[in-house]
């Protein structure tokens, strides 16, 4: 059974599906704590300024129907050129990606607001159930960062404006800034 488990949670997991996520953090149970006590979630999300852009147009012609792939440093010359010779040029969506390339230290610091918000939240619980809270017997954390430390977002622009990034507060900021995120999930004893 274990074994089944084990395949299935790799063929699920964010590295078998294509996205690139450092490995989820894991704390061993105590011995004698059977797993039991009060379980929480935390969640944070930083947004830091962009290093790097990339733009993808999704276009269509008469004559013509493709992607291109513009940097954002290039992408008048590089757009002007590659549909030159489109007729009727039409821009059906853009993709923009975002891109920090060091993102380790604004990440400790969202994994530690995590952990603060799991930590109010089962003090909270704990409180409403009239018990104290023990040890930490169990915990994982899942980073949103790729393997080579770096982070980023993605937003799409189409027909009715650009969609705000996930994780935003919908402020223009949005559009150049890249979400740093942690998610923790921790169980705390029970006294």
């Amino acid at each position: 059974m274990k074994k089944t488990l084990v395949l299935l949670a790799l063929a699920f997991s964010p590295v078998a599906v294509g996205a690139q996520a450092a490995a989820p953090l894991r704390a061993v149970q105590p011995a004698g704590s059977n797993g039991r006590g009060i379980t929480v979630n935390g969640s944070s999300v930083l947004r830091i300024p962009a290093s790097s852009a990339r733009i993808t147009l999704d276009v269509s012609s008469t004559n013509n129907q493709g992607s291109l792939n513009v940097r954002a440093a290039s992408a008048v010359i590089t757009v002007g050129a590659a549909v030159a010779g489109m007729n009727n040029v039409r821009l059906n969506s853009a993709r923009v990606e975002l891109k920090n390339g060091d993102c380790a230290k604004p990440l400790a610091n969202a994994r530690a607001n995590a952990i603060d918000a799991a930590h109010e939240k089962a003090a909270l619980i704990a409180k409403q159930l009239g018990v104290s809270l023990g040890p930490v017997i169990n915990a994982g954390a899942f980073d949103q960062v790729n393997t080579d430390g770096s982070c980023m977002s993605q937003y799409f622009v189409g027909p009715m404006g650009a969609q705000f990034p996930p994780g935003s507060d919908n402020t223009d900021a949005d559009y150049v800034t890249v979400a740093v995120t942690s998610n923790v999930t921790i169980t705390y004893g029970i006294k």
